[in-house]
């Protein structure tokens, strides 16, 4: 199609005598690489001008009519065969400034995997990291995760974690000793942070990723607070905090309204949206896990969900808050 509109344009400028003839070739030469084989186009006769040729082009390639069973029809050619790597270097081009760059995630292909998220994020990280990136996941520490699969697990730091806790009908707010792991997953370089003592807590437990023991809500709240904590007590400045999915949302919501303040400075955040299925949708007191109080999110212009407006309760939409 482009090229027929480039081609038309040259038709519209030039005289009739040359039109037919660059009508014709143009028109050829098109509806043969978009079929995939010798085109048959009528020579336009020369009393007829450049207007049907100009209709023509106008119109481009013949897509299906519109409730036509297209899927159903034999292909117009064979697919033509595909040239994997063919004069072209497997080496990734390096790019000129290297930047540091943390995700926050929920998935991480291959053992950390449910859809198709943990299949980006892994790809993403791997591509940066070959351009020559510094490239850091940081991920819940499933308790279903294969740790023979993951090299050079080992332990990094313990830190305290501020978390809210449900206390007779009321969140009260105190600390949640974490640890924090370090390995390489699939080539790439990840955090693992989870509760230090299981036994005090549930929080990413059981033998799934999604749909364990633990209640999601609460466990990744906690694991957008524990990865911010564990930027600000590692002294880490990232140039990049990528965010993926409802489940890390908040984690933009407290690195504006806790951590920027608190040295993490440096940090452009990003937040990729892989699924509108699901966008977080919390009541204000489940927030308040984080540590911090929902209801200051609580207007249209951060996070309230509008569809939930004169509902009793009101709910917070983490994905736009995000």
């Amino acid at each position: 199609n482009q090229r027929l509109k480039s081609e038309l344009a040259a038709i519209r400028a030039s005289g009739p005598a040359a039109a037919a003839a660059t009508a014709g070739s143009a028109l050829a030469g098109a509806a043969a690489a978009a079929a995939g084989s010798p085109a048959k186009v009528a020579a336009p006769p020369a009393a007829a001008g450049t207007e049907a040729f100009t209709r023509q082009l106008e119109l481009g390639v013949a897509w299906p009519a519109p409730g036509s069973k297209f899927w159903e029809a034999p292909p117009r050619s064979s697919p033509m065969p595909v040239d994997v790597g063919a004069g072209s270097s497997s080496v990734q081009p390096r790019d000129s400034r290297s930047l540091d760059v943390v995700h926050f995630t929920a998935e991480l292909a291959p053992i950390a995997k449910v859809g198709g998220l943990g299949d980006v994020v892994h790809g993403l990280a791997r591509t940066c990291l070959a351009r020559g990136h510094n490239v850091t996941v940081i991920m819940p520490f499933y308790e279903c995760l294969p740790q023979d699969q993951i090299e050079g697990l080992g332990f990094d730091m313990e830190i305290e974690v501020p978390k809210g806790k449900s206390w007779d009908g009321e969140i009260q707010v105190s600390s949640l000793k974490t640890a924090v792991y370090r390995g390489v997953i699939g080539g790439v370089p990840v955090i693992l942070v989870r509760p230090a003592d299981w036994d005090a807590c549930n929080l990413f437990r059981g033998g799934r990723i999604y749909g364990g023991s633990y209640n999601e809500m609460e466990s990744y709240l906690y694991f957008c607070r524990a990865g911010l904590e564990y930027l600000r007590c590692s002294g880490q400045q990232p140039h990049i905090l990528h965010l993926h999915e409802w489940q890390t949302c908040a984690a933009a919501m407290l690195y504006w309204e806790v951590y920027s303040a608190l040295g993490l400075y440096r940090p452009r955040v990003v937040l990729t949206i892989h699924n509108l299925d699901n966008t977080g949708e919390c009541r204000q007191d489940e927030f308040g896990y984080t540590g911090i109080d929902g209801e200051q999110f609580a207007t249209i212009e951060r996070a309230l969900d509008e569809r939930t407006i004169g509902h009793n309760p009101e709910r917070l939409n983490l994905m736009k808050g995000g």
